[in-house]
């Protein structure tokens, strides 16, 4: 394992501030890799884990529930997986050759080791012809400074200009690389001379001074200690892991670059009902190194309690216009010639067809005219069809309020979110502030806090935040949920997280008020336990109501209806 692997850490630590016992767990103890990936011991009753056992110095494979996994950052994936492969040839099979050019070899054969030395050993002057090298004695890349230079793909005329050339001499100015670099560098592949004729291939850590040669960086030995930030060396892992998503998936938070290697999955034991799985132990919840926990399989973020297909109807019917089409059944008449929908807000029962003109009965849907005389009676008057009508209308209806009530709650948790994630950041930022000024204090004894000190806000910040986030897909799964004695006990456990999480957010907005603007830090000093035992309580409602779902499936008492 690398040395920036190695160096992985996560924000938040995941220990749990509450000594209660359960038969479920937060956390397993797991003496070995082995272990870890291979303990495929059933029992009766598994345990759920909510969060992961992650430590920043002891970096393995985490187990969580059925599934094994390790998180990645972009630049540790890199240096594992490309530069290492790299250094290890250059050390031991290849030290002949130059490191610049077993990396592009690597990159010609898709980053397998065995594969180089076996076509270097086979046939060198073809594997070298084919990557578009030279031999290290020919090799005489270089930027350099020219005068009169009259550059053939822009056609201008320079006076003196910088320029770039391979060991052919073809020369191009730094504009016209520059352009060509980033136009080219998406695919992945190896970018060669911008000569169609010539085959010599750009070293990847060249590419990267052509790319950052407007912000003025020309020296190739500053690009050559930053590897791990290059740019092709980005988009060709891109590739791989594009090609390979069984194994790798990238985290799907906004401005996230990070990535999670699947190690190791238990098969699902049984499938009930319609053939879809409810056993959410079988949900491959992960997470990557900044802290953001995803759904593997359907690339949403933690949506415990709901299984992936349950996850999949519900974002369908957000989307779609089914609720549209039920309020238009549930509100409208279709005219009886041409089928327009028609909504009658008021007036007779005399109704004309702004599309077609034809009048009709709104009662009967007979034409107008063979009433005549008889308006109140309505002669063609069907009891039967008029109460089937009204029961479908009335079904609509019902159907239309009760998605719009879950659907509601839904949104207004995913706006809370957002609001909760902007005054986390400024109370966050306070407290940031607040131990910087702490910490230039020369005389200890001055310093009021240290930063051990304030860690129980991170702690709260992530249980309001994973809180939140397992509430507002409980109306989701409450919305598929057949009414049952237990689903009632279901939805009092949903409103004991509900009114603890709005506790929580009440005192991160009180602190964020502008009247305690000066003193904030203090208001949070001051609140502390408030905020410490409110947090616990987030954590511990989140697990029972998670628990409460997962023995509700699994025992029969909690059932989807799906139509």
């Amino acid at each position: 394992m690398s040395e920036s692997e190695e160096n992985l850490s996560f924000e938040y630590e995941d220990e749990i501030a509450d000594g209660s016992e359960s038969d479920f767990s937060f956390e397993e103890d797991l003496d070995s890799e082995e272990e870890e990936i291979h303990n495929d011991n059933d029992n009766d009753f598994e345990s759920i884990q909510l969060f992961n056992n992650i430590s920043s110095t002891n970096f393995h494979p985490i187990k969580r529930n059925r599934v094994s996994y390790e998180p990645w950052k972009l630049t540790s994936y890199i240096q594992e997986f490309l530069l290492d492969k790299a250094i290890t040839l250059k050390n031991m099979q290849l030290p002949q050759c130059d490191f610049d050019n077993i990396l592009i070899m690597l990159h010609f054969k898709n980053w397998q080791p065995e594969d180089v030395i076996n076509a270097f050993y086979d046939d060198w002057p073809k594997l070298r012809d084919s990557c578009g090298l030279t031999e290290p004695s020919e090799k005489d890349n270089n930027v350099a400074k020219a005068k009169n230079f009259n550059c053939s793909v822009c056609c201008e005329n320079y006076e003196i200009t910088e320029v770039y050339s391979l060991s052919c001499d073809h020369k191009f100015c730094l504009n016209c690389y520059y352009e060509y670099a980033r136009e080219n560098i998406h695919n992945g592949r190896i970018i060669r001379c911008i000569d169609v004729e010539c085959n010599l291939s750009i070293p990847h850590a060249d590419l990267e001074m052509l790319l950052q040669s407007r912000n003025g960086k020309h020296d190739l030995k500053d690009f050559t200690l930053e590897m791990t930030k290059n740019h092709l060396l980005a988009a060709a892992a891109k590739v791989y892991i594009e090609s390979h998503k069984s194994k790798w998936k990238w985290c799907p938070a906004p401005d996230c670059t990070n990535l999670t290697e699947l190690v190791s999955r238990k098969v699902p034991k049984t499938e009930i009902g319609n053939g879809e799985d409810v056993d959410i132990l079988n949900v491959p919840i992960v997470t990557c190194p900044e802290s953001h926990e995803f759904c593997y399989d359907c690339q949403y973020e933690n949506h415990l309690p709901c299984p992936c297909w349950i996850v999949k109807l519900w974002v369908k019917k957000c989307q779609d216009d089914s609720e549209t089409a039920n309020w238009i059944q549930a509100n409208t008449q279709g005219c009886p010639k041409c089928g327009s929908s028609i909504e009658k807000n008021g007036g007779c029962n005399h109704m004309t067809c702004s599309k077609c003109r034809y009048e009709f009965c709104w009662i009967c849907l007979v034409s107008w005219k063979e009433h005549g005389a008889s308006y109140y009676k309505c002669n063609r008057f069907d009891p039967e069809e008029t109460d089937a009508v009204k029961k479908l209308q009335q079904s609509k209806r019902l159907s239309l309020q009760r998605y719009l009530h879950f659907y509601k709650r839904f949104s207004v948790h995913e706006s809370s979110m957002q609001g909760d994630k902007k005054i986390i950041d400024k109370v966050d930022n306070k407290m940031k502030l607040y131990m910087e000024e702490e910490s230039k204090k020369k005389n200890k004894s001055q310093q009021n806090l240290s930063w051990i000190d304030v860690q129980f806000l991170h702690d709260a910040i992530r249980a309001l935040t994973n809180g939140r986030k397992t509430l507002k897909w409980t109306y989701c799964f409450a919305f598929y949920l057949s009414k049952t004695n237990f689903s009632e006990i279901f939805e009092q456990m949903q409103d004991y997280l509900n009114k603890t999480v709005e506790d929580l957010s009440l005192i991160f907005e009180e602190v964020n008020s502008k009247k305690h603007k000066t003193q904030s830090s203090m208001i949070i000093m001051k609140h502390k336990q408030e905020i410490v035992n409110l947090s616990n309580l987030v954590t511990k409602r989140q697990k029972l109501l998670i628990e409460c779902a997962y023995s509700g499936l699994n025992q029969g008492h909690l059932v989807f209806e799906v139509a």
